[in-house]
This record gives structure tokens, C-alpha cells and sequence, in this order.
């Protein structure tokens, strides 16, 4: 459908208004084909390769060297998810202070979910 060879071919045997008529069909197709394709580009690939560092937990520092950013770039820090990482999650210290518990003895015979206290 995108072939300009065979349309070249196609458009010189028509007659000069079957001519245009085919030539706005052939542009109407092609706008279509288009929308209907997810767009990527240059940006998107340079964007997925930093996040995909930062999701590695890649230091920031590291990062700038290898995609070659400035230190400190505010262009980088839009890339950059800024959500916290699980292990970071101001939670997993109070986790860590109780201990874990296995699922069996979470439960009480009463019904209660057991608590340390």
C-alpha cells in the first residue's frame, strides 16, 4: 500500500481523473495505516534505557556518564520515576523491627489477627 513504484505504475495507466481520485483514496489509506500505528521514535528508546537503569537501581551518577547527560541535569530528572523503591518504603523498617511473621501465626484461635505486644 506504501509502495511508490507500484503506484507510480497504477496512476500512469488511469485516466487524469480516475488519476486523482486514486491519488486521495491512496492518502486517505495512508492517513489511516498511520494513526492506527503506535508512534516511537530516537526519544522513546533513549527514555526506556533510563528508566530501565534507574529501575536496575542504577546510581544517578552512572546514568549521566553512560547516556551522557551533565551532572545534574534537569532533562534526566524528568525521565526518572519518582517513586520510592520497595526496599526504601519508610515501612520495611517497622517490618524489619517486628520480624516476620508466617501466615499461620498471624491467626489466633479466637479469630483475632495475632498481634505482638
Amino acid at each position: 500500500m506504501l509502495s511508490t513504484a507500484a503506484e507510480a505504475a497504477e496512476l500512469a495507466a488511469l485516466a487524469e481523473e480516475e488519476r486523482a481520485t486514486a491519488a486521495a483514496e491512496r492518502r486517505r489509506q495512508r492517513r489511516l495505516l498511520r494513526r492506527s500505528l503506535r508512534r516511537y521514535s530516537g526519544h522513546s528508546m533513549r527514555r526506556g534505557h533510563v528508566r530501565h537503569l534507574q529501575r536496575l537501581g542504577t546510581p544517578r551518577h552512572i546514568i549521566e556518564a553512560q547516556c551522557r547527560y551533565v551532572p545534574g541535569s534537569k532533562a534526566l530528572a524528568r525521565y526518572l520515576d519518582e517513586k520510592v523503591p520497595w526496599q526504601d518504603n519508610p515501612t520495611m523498617a517497622m517490618r524489619r523491627a517486628t520480624g516476620r511473621r508466617d501466615r499461620d501465626a498471624d491467626h489466633t484461635g479466637d479469630g483475632r489477627a495475632g498481634l505482638r505486644g
